[in-house]
């Protein structure tokens, strides 16, 4: 539904019953309906100083008449008034009782396309094409159901297309309950992520639930993952990534922090997960020519006795140009921080698998029948190229 308003428009009519409204012509010293334009629709009030009725009337310029398409209020219990032998005044307003989808449509300027149930869109190239979404500014598109775009382009202005989405500035959420702010064309791809980028260069979240927040040129790839600085990228799973500035290729000179888990119950040598489920979350796969220093802190405690140990692990991790990753040099044995008596034969380790899933791994040796829960936190500083 488009809503047209028009400043001093005022005609007077001699309809009777409940009918279309035939208009007699513009009031001395105001204009006709003619400025609503054909096919258009206003809010009208029409009343003879007794009975009264606010609607939404749709204009028509061949034998100029105003059909009264939505009744808004009225003296006849919010009803068409059934209209005596007489003369009346109908008029356009602004009206407080509109809560549907409306558009601005001052003279001159396009009214924005909404087609979206109760949308609103405000703004020259603004358009609202789903239930409940919101645009507002120039050039504002809001596409996904109940999202929010607000931005004032020139040509190029926001999009959430993304269901419960919001983009403000130049920026585009396409996921679900995405939020996109800046602008620096920031992008949030992913499911519940969060791209900001003010101004030097794009951010983009594309992980599920990630965050591509602050500096620039970023990008968030990992679910659950944060990226800021500058030519940053989280790629893994939870992972906490501080871009360094090279900005030849994403992720070529950063800092990367994540958390590994798992639950052991005998004394077979374990990779730790993403989670716990690495088939679901990925691994720690680097990319091709690249290197990493590795410090990584484990813990384990056992649940029934409270037995624990502890160990900090350190390495360099590197991939050729096949991507076939390795462990350079003499790996230092595992640094014992400390460990309960009844922990005294487990372990932790790093390790490369260089034939199934190409990537670092860090191992833990349990005991068996105790039930013990790992957890490592795995600090990369890496280098591609």
């Amino acid at each position: 539904m488009q809503l047209v308003y028009a400043d001093r428009v005022k005609e007077t009519s001699t309809t009777t019953g409940t009918g279309t409204y035939t208009l007699a012509g513009a009031v001395t010293g105001f204009q006709s309906f003619a400025a609503i334009g054909n096919g258009k629709q206003c809010i009208y009030v029409a009343e003879d100083g007794t009975n009264w009725e606010v609607g939404i009337g749709t204009y028509t310029s061949s034998g100029t008449t105003l059909a009264r398409t939505t009744i808004l209020s009225s003296s006849n219990s919010n009803a068409a008034v059934n209209w005596a032998a007489g003369t009346r005044n109908v008029y356009c307003v602004q009206s407080s009782g509109v809560v549907g989808a409306f558009g601005y449509d001052p003279a001159g300027v396009p009214t924005p396309p909404i087609t979206g149930t109760r949308s609103i869109a405000i703004g020259s190239g603004s358009s609202a094409n789903n239930t409940d979404a919101i645009a507002m500014g120039n050039h504002s598109n809001a596409s996904g159901a109940s999202a929010v775009a607000i931005g004032n382009a020139n040509s190029v202005g926001p999009t959430a297309s993304g269901s419960y989405s919001m983009a403000f500035g130049s920026g585009t959420a396409s996921g679900s309950k995405a939020i996109a702010m800046g602008q620096a064309a920031p992008q949030a791809t992913g499911n519940g992520s969060i791209a900001v980028a003010a101004y030097t260069a794009a951010n983009n979240a594309s992980g599920v639930d990630a965050v591509a927040f602050g500096g620039a040129n970023n990008s968030a790839v990992g679910n659950f993952s944060w990226v800021g600085g500058y030519s940053g990228l989280s790629r893994f799973w939870g992972a906490v990534a501080l871009g360094g500035g090279d900005t030849a290729l994403l992720g070529k000179a950063q800092s990367e922090r994540m958390i590994q888990r798992i639950t052991t119950t005998d004394a077979t040598v374990t990779p730790l997960e993403f989670d716990a489920n690495a088939a679901g979350n990925g691994y720690i796969q680097m990319a091709l020519n690249s290197g990493a220093s590795v410090i990584v802190h484990v813990i384990g405690r056992e649940t029934s006795t409270g037995d624990s140990c502890a160990f900090r692990l350190e390495g360099n991790y590197a991939t050729d140009g096949s991507g076939n990753p390795s462990l350079v040099g003499s790996t230092l044995a595992a640094v014992d921080l400390g460990h309960a008596a009844g922990a005294s034969t487990w372990a932790a380790a790093l390790a490369v698998d260089n034939s199934t899933n190409f990537c670092l791994l860090v191992n833990v040796t349990g005991q068996a029948g105790k039930t013990i829960k790992w957890v490592a936190r795995i600090d990369l500083v890496e280098v591609a190229g």
